[in-house]
């Protein structure tokens, strides 16, 4: 389990802030691979593009109220869910 996910854990740690940051980051690596996959697998790669979007953006959320009244500079998560 993703040391995030437990309830107890506190979002301002460095493990958190790496775990969203790596959360992030899979999800931008996933759009640059259906936005550059063969023609022939383009419809398929379109509904995996617009759900992998919407999670991105899900993140994005989460990482707003995880970080609060903080600055959003400082979180690597946030800037690569603002693709």
């Amino acid at each position: 389990m993703c040391p995030i996910q437990k309830s107890h854990q506190d979002p301002t740690t460095t493990i958190c802030r790496l775990a969203r940051l790596i959360e992030a980051s899979y999800l931008l690596d996933k759009v640059n691979t259906n936005l550059n996959s063969p023609a022939e697998e383009h419809a398929f790669s379109m509904d995996e593009l617009i759900l992998t979007i919407q999670t991105a953006v899900n993140l994005q959320t989460i990482i707003k109220e995880e970080i609060g009244d903080g600055v959003h500079l400082y979180s690597g998560g946030f800037a690569l869910c603002n693709m």
